[in-house]
């Protein structure tokens, strides 16, 4: 579950939280430093992993070219616990154009089994798919329309 903005409303966080399945895995972006603090504060209570990401794209400077910083985004990342020896089902989406890298690979995990994750044959190397479990199921999106996936 994704939380891209709001951390600092009343009741967001707590919801998402309570409405997560066990095994599931709460992501949460902030830019404000109220924002920052608030997912401090569930970090506290609920542990996972605190990321600040930062990005800066070529603009121009008179003649030159100069990086110019986005606001840097504060990622805070949690996965509620999984039932007790049972197997969590993982779906990996959306590994589009850049998203390649050690960190976009799946992971062997405790209790966690990847049995089913689309892919986009024409953007997943062949050496990140070799790290799914064989029984994984990989069904690969690269031909797939809009009308074919919402069926």
């Amino acid at each position: 579950m994704f939380i891209g903005g709001g951390v600092t409303a009343d009741g967001v966080v707590a919801a998402c939280w309570e409405a997560l399945a066990p095994g599931g895995r709460l992501v949460a972006n902030a830019v404000t430093i109220e924002g920052e603090h608030a997912l401090a504060g569930w970090r506290a209570r609920l542990g996972g992993t605190l990321t600040r990401l930062s990005v800066e794209r070529a603009g121009q400077l008179g003649g030159f070219t100069a990086w110019r910083p986005a606001l840097p985004v504060t990622q805070w990342a949690a996965m509620k616990a999984p039932p007790q020896g049972g197997l969590v089902t993982v779906h990996f989406v959306g590994a589009g154009p850049g998203a390649g890298g050690p960190d976009h690979r799946p992971r062997a995990a405790p209790a966690v089994a990847v049995l089913s994750m689309p892919v986009r044959g024409s953007l997943v190397p062949a050496e990140v798919l070799a790290h799914c479990p064989p029984d994984a199921t990989l069904t690969d999106t690269a031909d797939l329309t809009w009308r074919r996936s919402s069926r």
